[in-house]
């Protein structure tokens, strides 16, 4: 009975993809309209989506992992990579350190793949990113775990002063983890797309009456330096006038 329902489920993706497909070419005389490019790009994007949820139901491709299996698989390779610098056996004092380090998956982040902080031993990773394209996690998890291990390696050392961010110490430990020396990991084509929920909490007014909403950081500074903000037109400053409850807008 649940081979019957997948099999009937796997039928009526198939057809929905080539609806949607047929749909994307069919509009394709008329796309220098505003509307009917917007409505050929939201047709592309669900037979990207149909196509991969085909793939995983048809046994083609293995499901996406949840944050905890990516967390999981991540401190996995995180010991392969350092058995990789100092040997299954072998022992350094940064070791113990890295070898510890929090991964977090922050859904916040924007313009970076990841951060590594080296000072709280803790690696940040663009989850939006990492959903999009988990074919980088491997790659962008070992550029910011580099980055921890040059840290704790040197730290305390005549040259730690000298060492640059992405500079030759950093290069060769990646390098002996099996990954290329890139210094700098673009987003600009795999941020496309990604949606950020970003609230406004409060409604500021200037003296002719206009009402701006603010978010967080803007209501910040406002607070601790009246008056920098103004209105483009009056040029008056902006005064907090209400909270949006809920930060709902």
């Amino acid at each position: 009975m649940q081979g019957m329902r997948e099999k009937t489920k796997l039928a009526i993706l198939i057809e929905a993809r080539d609806t949607a497909f047929s749909l994307y070419e069919k509009l394709e005389p008329f796309q220098e309209d505003v509307e009917v490019a917007n409505m050929r790009k939201q047709a592309l994007q669900t037979y990207t989506r149909l196509e991969n949820q085909i793939s995983i139901l048809s046994g083609e491709k293995d499901p996406p992992r949840t944050v905890p299996q990516t967390v999981q698989y991540l401190e996995e390779l995180r010991e392969k990579l350092i058995d990789k610098l100092v040997g299954p056996n072998g022992w350094e004092p940064w070791v113990d350190i890295v070898s510890k380090c929090e991964i977090i998956l922050n859904p916040r982040m924007r313009s970076v793949l990841g951060v590594a902080f080296c000072g709280k031993n803790r690696i940040w990773l663009n989850a939006r990113v990492m959903e999009k394209h988990p074919d980088e996690l491997d790659n962008t998890f070992a550029h910011e775990l580099a980055h921890l291990i040059v840290h704790y390696k040197y730290r305390g050392t005549p040259e730690y002063k000298n060492i640059k961010n992405h500079g030759p110490e950093w290069k060769d430990v990646l390098v002996k983890m099996g990954f290329p020396d890139e210094t700098r990991l673009s987003t600009r084509n795999m941020t496309k797309g990604l949606k950020f929920e970003r609230k406004h909490i409060a409604v500021a007014s200037c003296p002719c009456g206009k009402e701006f909403k603010l978010r967080r950081l803007k209501v910040k500074r406002l607070v601790r330096r009246p008056g920098m903000y103004i209105c483009p037109d009056c040029k008056g400053a902006l005064k907090i006038i209400k909270w949006i409850e809920n930060n709902k807008e």
